[in-house]
């Protein structure tokens, strides 16, 4: 038994938003708009357990096997284009969480470093070279891709 179209229409539906909900949150990161941050996380939330449980009830109707197989074996064209689409927007839903995950990580420790330096609990030398720059070592934006 292969999952009906209008399940695979709706996991599709569904990491499309999360994938739209993912790029407001990084404009949102971008923008330092904590507000919009706060109603994105619950949002983010909500698509995320909205495409557990569709996963879940998709993957109930297999005794055995994966759902890619079942449905590669399907000769169904239609369906097996949808599933490699929503498994491209999937892919594209897990690089743009790690991007953001990077974001919130370096902002973390530019926060935790500003403290530092206010509170005297960090020498401004370990942060800072002679020349007042920033070593490339302890570059905060390191690793961020966009």
């Amino acid at each position: 038994m292969t999952a009906s179209l209008s399940q695979i229409q709706q996991l599709n539906q569904h990491s499309q938003q999360l994938l739209s909900c993912l790029q407001l949150e990084k404009q949102a990161l971008d923008q330092q708009d904590y507000t919009a941050l706060s109603t994105l996380a619950i949002d983010k939330q909500q698509f995320v357990d909205q495409l557990q449980h569709l996963h879940q009830q998709i993957q109930s109707t297999y005794a055995s096997g994966t759902i890619d197989s079942a449905i590669a074996n399907s000769n169904d064209r239609k369906l097996i284009s949808l599933w490699d689409e929503t498994q491209k927007t999937i892919r594209s839903c897990h690089q743009q969480n790690e991007v953001n995950g990077l974001l919130i990580n370096r902002s973390s420790q530019i926060n935790k470093d500003m403290l530092s330096i206010l509170t005297g609990k960090k020498e401004a030398s370990s942060t800072y070279n002679a020349q007042g720059s920033q070593t490339g070592s302890n570059s905060l934006l390191n690793d961020i891709q966009v």
